[in-house]
């Protein structure tokens, strides 16, 4: 009797299990993130020093950023920082840095920091705005105006397909 209620029992739940959990559910895909669009910095004054030609970025929010591994406090000055949204750690996403607002001409870069604050990509072309891919590893982002005047500035993130 007992043997007989113990297979019944598990008779019972192997067949409540697949759907109970959804294991075996068909066609279903794991969903990406929504796109992310970041709040808007004023960045003041621009800043020409190249990462490509010096091998560090030189501004003040760049550098307070990258000796303190934090947002910083002079955030605006000539860099915006942007902490990545936890939905987007871990994963491949595009990535734009998109200006508005600019009185005169501006070319937004792009500076991809891992958790440890290192650098893990740059995206620095000439052009107003600029596009690239997050990596996996990116942890911050530090949007740059090249050229001299203020301009305010988002991040725009979404999953790649």
């Amino acid at each position: 009797m007992l043997k007989k209620t113990l297979v019944s029992l598990l008779a019972a739940a192997l067949v409540a299990a697949p759907t109970a959990t959804g294991a075996f559910a068909k066609g279903k895909k794991k969903k990406g993130p929504k796109p992310y669009v970041s709040e808007t910095i004023d960045i003041r004054t621009g800043h020409t020093a190249a990462y490509g030609t010096s091998g560090t970025l030189l501004t003040v929010t760049a550098q307070e950023f990258i000796q303190t591994c934090a947002l910083p406090n002079s955030n605006g000055v000539d860099a915006a920082v942007y902490e990545v949204p936890a939905d987007y750690k871990g994963i491949t996403a595009s990535i734009k840095a998109v200006g508005t607002g600019a009185a005169a001409a501006y070319d937004l870069d792009l500076y991809l920091f891992d958790e440890a604050c290192s650098i893990v990509g740059v995206y620095n072309p000439v052009g107003t705005d600029e596009i690239g891919f997050l990596t996996p590893d990116t942890a911050f982002v530090v949007v740059h105006n090249y050229e001299p005047g203020p301009v305010t500035a988002h991040i725009e993130l979404a999953p790649t397909k």
